[in-house]
């Protein structure tokens, strides 16, 4: 099978986020034997993915030469709707007739039986391909966009209008869409457009991956020796994960340091502008291939996120990591974990030390929690996601064939 993947740029550079999620979906489902191409915004390679490596094949001088002229006029489209400039880039793709000729030029070129688009503004510039080579097209939401605006930005009235059409549009006019949680679905289907083509797979992680990590290498570097640390890590600039740490550093740490636990708090990403505290260390963006040794330097993860969506794709490589997390309802939203068995719920700051020190104090619990979660963790290990798209792909292409009269 030939599996085209239609996403953003920056495959395999961020530790965090939604470039590392395509990257090893990616790389899970050629290890399954099958043939994978990514085509990303860059406008001067797309990529076979061989071996675990990215390898780039170049697209045609022409398609440089549109990428230059027309990502312009998808600012000023995306602007005209009132969308934030700070969202627009990850919606640009849909205004850019370069891309949909990129995918198109891929698809026709590498006999691709499926096209693939990760996250919503890449569902557009897969239709024209679906149309003329009757693609079987899947489109994976990792938000329910116009939602995720809605609670993240101060959208206008015209904004939030626009984004509802935007996301009801795409989830109409491709073939399968793939939530990773069933709340996220049952947002999409009060919106419209999904219908019965909603499929709910979640995000995985590479358990192997974590299972490496070396606690004493980053406790030595960072001075950590004999120190309780806690973790948070992701992106900073991102507006849920700014206020969990402000939360953290202003209400959480000092909450549990009133009750007798010296926390040292590590902030991987970079914390925002303003946030400063000596309990805080951080040693910025980490790269991919360390951020298992960082993560087994903790003791306990501690999330309060108060809003965002999606699957917390940072719980699954704590789980995996083996470090018990802390966690509002939110924080674990639509990740399916058990309160008291795969992690510990709390609320407010107070409730979140409460759990923080049951975790110091209680070994049995401890170990309870991180056995548990390591086993919630195999069970979302990126290859067993990859077979159920798999199941999904050979469905829809069977039902792509019939309907394009194809053999």
């Amino acid at each position: 099978m030939n599996l085209c993947i239609v996403t953003m740029s920056g495959l395999a550079s961020q530790p965090s986020g939604s470039p590392k999620v395509v990257t090893q979906k990616a790389r899970a489902l050629a290890g399954l034997g099958h043939r994978v191409l990514v085509v990303t915004d860059d406008p001067r390679s797309y990529y076979e993915v061989r071996d675990g490596a990215f390898v780039p094949r170049p697209f045609p001088r022409w398609s440089l030469l549109l990428h230059r002229t027309i990502r312009r006029y998808a600012g000023r489209r995306l602007s005209g709707h009132g969308l934030p400039v700070l969202e627009q880039p990850q919606f640009h793709c849909a205004f850019d007739p370069g891309m949909a000729l990129r995918v198109l030029y891929c698809a026709s070129k590498e006999s691709v039986d499926l096209l693939h688009a990760e996250k919503l503004g890449y569902a557009y510039p897969c239709l024209p391909a679906r149309f003329l080579l009757g693609i079987f097209t899947v489109l994976v939401e990792h938000d329910v966009e116009y939602q995720r605006l809605a609670d993240t930005c101060d959208l206008t009235p015209r904004a939030h209008r626009f984004m509802r059409r935007f996301e009801r549009n795409a989830c109409g006019r491709v073939d399968a869409v793939v939530t990773v949680s069933g709340e996220d679905r049952q947002r999409l289907t009060r919106l419209g457009g999904a219908g019965g083509k909603s499929h709910v797979l979640p995000h995985g992680v590479d358990t192997a991956q974590f299972a490496r990590g070396r606690r004493e290498r980053v406790r030595g570097m960072l001075g950590l020796e004999g120190a309780v640390v806690g973790i948070f890590h992701g992106t900073g600039s991102y507006k849920p994960n700014r206020d969990a740490i402000v939360s953290l550093v202003g209400e959480v740490v000092p909450a549990i340091s009133g009750r007798g636990l010296d926390l040292k708090l590590l902030i991987l990403g970079g914390p925002p502008p303003g946030v400063a505290s000596p309990a805080v260390i951080s040693p910025g963006v980490v790269e991919e291939g360390v951020l298992a040794d960082y993560l087994a330097a903790a003791d306990i993860a501690l999330l309060p996120i108060r809003s965002g969506g999606g699957t917390r794709l940072k719980i699954l490589e704590y789980f995996a990591a083996g470090v018990p997390v802390v966690s509002t309802a939110k924080g674990a939203e639509g990740l399916g974990a058990e309160d008291g068995k795969h992690l510990l719920l709390a609320e407010t700051a107070e409730e979140m030390a409460g759990a923080a020190l049951r975790l110091a104090g209680d070994p049995e619990l401890r170990a309870r929690i991180i056995r548990n979660a390591l086993e919630f963790a195999r069970g979302r290990d990126w290859r067993l996601i990859a077979m159920h798209y798999l199941e999904l792909y050979s469905r829809g292409i069977k039902r792509a064939g019939r309907r394009w009269g194809r053999a």
